[in-house]
């Protein structure tokens, strides 16, 4: 189990740095906003910049945990790789 939840966490990190990169960039529309004096421009650049960004990092993320919970594809293993779904569905099959 140690081994998934590194991989795990080693997704998760690469998504907070790719959205890191994208906060800079905000920032930096939000610096170069200040030259317009205007805040109309500034909400016109960034939100929607936001906004992608946030649903490209929740459909890559649960796209990645998605695949890493099945890659193995040993469904009713209750090994050190078993996800909590393979768990139950096992537990499901003693209790009947």
């Amino acid at each position: 189990m140690v081994a998934s939840s590194n991989v795990l966490s080693l997704h998760v990190l690469l998504y907070y740095s790719r959205f890191n990169y994208l906060c800079i960039y905000v920032k930096g529309i939000m610096f170069l906003s200040r030259f317009w004096r205007d805040m109309y421009w500034q909400l016109v650049l960034s939100v929607p910049i936001l906004l992608a960004a946030e649903a490209v990092l929740t459909r890559g993320a649960c796209l990645e945990l998605s695949l890493h919970k099945y890659r193995d594809g040993s469904v009713g293993d209750d090994g050190p790789h078993a996800t909590a779904l393979q768990d139950l569905h096992s537990q499901k099959d003693v209790n009947i």
